[in-house]
């Protein structure tokens, strides 16, 4: 078969393969990661464009269960299933729970993020619960870019 005069060729693919159009889709691709997804590299390195941030460091009192935490990232509070990008902090006494979180997002103290994607560069303030834990009637909760959210007002 010809398109536009040049050969298109096809080939069986049997791996991986999810349709990200929707923010669902994107929330559940990335919690596949969390789900011992098999990428069918034994014995290769995965390797992937990085910012050259230190590594990631989880302090004596920070929690992580069932996550990914990526360069740069900061955990001081609690992680669980979830995706963390390069640069998150997390402060003591924050919650992210079932969350995927974008590049330099600050979650502060007493902040809780529950079922929800954060874009990138963006702060949750002192205080401030985004989504509600996952659940039945749960909806995905999803945060813009380049904001503040913070109780005491503002934006």
């Amino acid at each position: 078969m010809l398109r536009d005069g040049l050969p298109m060729y096809a080939y069986r693919f049997d791996g991986y393969w999810k349709d990200v159009g929707t923010k669902e889709s994107l929330w559940q691709a990335n919690m596949d990661l969390l789900d011992d997804l098999d990428l069918g590299f034994e014995g290769w390195h995965v390797l992937s464009r990085t910012a050259g941030r230190p590594p990631q460091y989880i302090a004596p009192n920070g929690r992580v269960k069932n996550s990914l935490i990526t360069e740069g990232c900061e955990i001081s509070g609690i992680v669980e299933n979830s995706i963390l990008s390069a640069g998150v902090i997390v402060d003591e006494g924050a919650i992210v729970k079932d969350s995927v979180i974008m590049e330099n997002v600050h979650i502060c103290e007493n902040a809780s993020v529950n079922y929800a994607i954060v874009d990138e560069n963006t702060t949750i303030c002192e205080n401030v619960i985004i989504g509600e834990p996952m659940g039945e009637n749960a909806k995905l909760t999803v945060v813009a870019r380049d904001i503040i959210i913070d109780v005491r007002g503002g934006s």
